[in-house]
């Protein structure tokens, strides 16, 4: 194997409208609105994290200590490809680990050799060093590998290799890859539309991965090629009907599409079935469709959300006390109703209901004396992921997680 390398946001944003359009693209926008409130920025820690990491071993790498080698190649293929200092000194000291059987090594020299980090690049070389570090079960390796050969970076495109390669890595890894995939054949540009569409019914097929990433993945596909929604609508069809969440998902979207009324009736019940299956945003999409869908669809959709929401499911419990909340007008009794089912949410600490209940309160006049179970339901909403309570916390300020509870707790009696 030759190588040139020798050694040597505001918080008192309440609640989010739904109103927008339906279909794949509208799908996509409802699920980023409504999953950007509880996502925290657990990838930029991770980059933190890495960073640290690397700059402790680094020394005793540059030094020759085998150990901090291959300690300094986890953190730099975790750091992603960009350039960190000494990288020209790392790069050849990577390459003689990854001679010597290190995994990582052969892993963090190949992408090295991909983004030309620390020396030239050479991206028809870097495929064979990810192929190496993945005969060695280095699932990182095996999907950086499979990245290379399913876009023909640097390499001739081999689909048969990328999918042997990604054979070794775990169900939702591998979804998630192929996804990432497909949507590297759509960069502006570069469409290739078949391509990006037989990685994404390759990833939807498993039952894994993200079900919003192939919604917006689908749109831009329908966008870039319009004739394709007829030909998802045939693959996805028995995928759903075996029960396939992330395919009901985008089966529906496509149907609300037709304008036929059938069509959207079933549509109802596979973003039903979809969120039965614990579908991320399959609940939100019911949401909007119950507030800008067709009329006709509006009833039996708040029909199965009242129906969820009295037995107790959060997610249906939020979008109801959004809808009557804010879509009820002057009805005084549909607006108790929907606070009441987002208080049971936020009791049972649902993190999205609790924010929502928090800045409702916040932004009442009747509730100026709630200030404090405001910002006790903030905490709560914080401590479980809720990235817009973090920012709404940092800025009215925090109390204790135990005091916290104790507040809402008395709240309830």
């Amino acid at each position: 194997m030759a190588s040139s390398d020798k050694p040597s946001s505001s918080a008192c944003v309440a609640v989010q409208s739904f109103r927008m359009p339906l279909g794949f693209t509208a799908l996509a926008l409802a699920l980023m609105t409504w999953t950007a409130t509880a996502v925290p920025h657990a990838k930029a820690a991770e980059g933190d994290t890495s960073s640290t990491t690397l700059r402790k071993v680094a020394p005793s790498a540059l030094q020759g200590d085998r150990e901090a080698v291959r300690d300094a190649a986890k953190a730099i293929v975790k750091l992603g490809p960009r350039e960190f200092k000494g990288a020209d000194q790392m790069r050849p000291l990577l390459r003689n680990e990854a001679m010597r059987g290190s995994s990582a090594a052969a892993n963090a020299y190949g992408m090295m050799l991909q983004h030309g980090i620390g020396g030239p690049a050479n991206p028809a070389e870097a495929p064979q060093w990810y192929s190496r570090g993945a005969s060695d079960g280095n699932i990182s390796a095996s999907k950086s590998g499979a990245f290379a050969y399913a876009l023909g970076w640097g390499v001739r495109r081999d689909v048969r290799k990328a999918q042997t390669l990604l054979a070794a890595v775990p169900v939702d890894q591998r979804a998630r890859k192929m996804l990432q995939i497909s949507k590297a054949l759509l960069r502006p540009g570069h469409e290739e539309p078949e391509a990006a569409l037989m990685w994404l019914q390759r990833a939807v097929a498993l039952r894994a991965g993200s079900p919003d990433d192939a919604a917006r993945i689908g749109a831009r596909i329908e966008e870039i090629e319009p004739g394709s929604a007829e030909e998802m609508r045939v693959w996805l069809a028995p995928l759903a009907a075996k029960g396939n969440g992330a395919a009901a998902m985008m089966l529906a979207s496509a149907m609300m599409d037709s304008g036929k009324p059938e069509d959207q009736t079933e549509a109802v019940r596979l973003y039903l079935l979809a969120a039965e299956q614990g579908v991320d945003g399959a609940y939100q999409a019911l949401g909007t469709l119950l507030t800008s869908g067709p009329k006709e669809a509006a009833a039996p959709v708040l029909s199965l959300l009242e129906q969820k929401a009295r037995g107790g499911i959060a997610p249906a419990q939020v979008i109801l006390a959004h809808y009557y909340v804010f879509q009820s007008g002057e009805e005084q009794d549909l607006r108790k109703k929907g606070v009441d089912y987002l208080q049971q949410a936020a009791r049972e600490g649902n993190p999205e209901a609790q924010y929502r209940l928090a800045m409702l309160i916040l932004t009442s006049v009747e509730d100026q004396d709630k200030r404090a179970l405001a910002k006790a339901y903030l905490v709560l909403a914080a401590k479980g992921g809720n990235r817009l309570a973090g920012i709404a916390v940092a800025q009215l300020g925090s109390v204790p997680l135990q005091q916290a509870r104790q507040i809402v707790k008395a709240s309830i009696q």
